[in-house]
């Protein structure tokens, strides 16, 4: 099998493709976020992005699945094992 080492740019490339639609700078954080996982892995862009989603706000968030209970991203993050901040608004969260 062969394999082809992916940097930071070249993930951040794919992955804020309209296709699997994350910004450069969330693509950037998720990076970041699986870069510090120990090990080598397979990039799966498919894969990643069917276990990870980008939202633009908690609004966003609330919006899609009908849930009152959160009003900051704090709050989310206290009960979210994978939350990745991208600022003080936008976050990706493990589906």
């Amino acid at each position: 099998m062969l394999y082809t080492e992916i940097n930071k740019d070249n993930f951040i490339n794919i992955m804020s493709r309209s296709k699997y639609s994350f910004s450069e700078d969330g693509a950037r954080e998720l990076f970041i976020f699986l870069d510090n996982d120990e090990g080598d892995c397979v990039f799966d862009p498919d894969g990643i992005n069917e276990m990870y989603t980008e939202y633009c706000c908690i609004d966003e968030f609330i919006a899609k699945f009908n849930l009152d209970k959160y009003t900051t991203i704090e709050e989310l993050e206290n009960t979210c094992e994978y939350l990745i901040k991208i600022d003080k608004e936008s976050f990706i969260i493990r589906n």
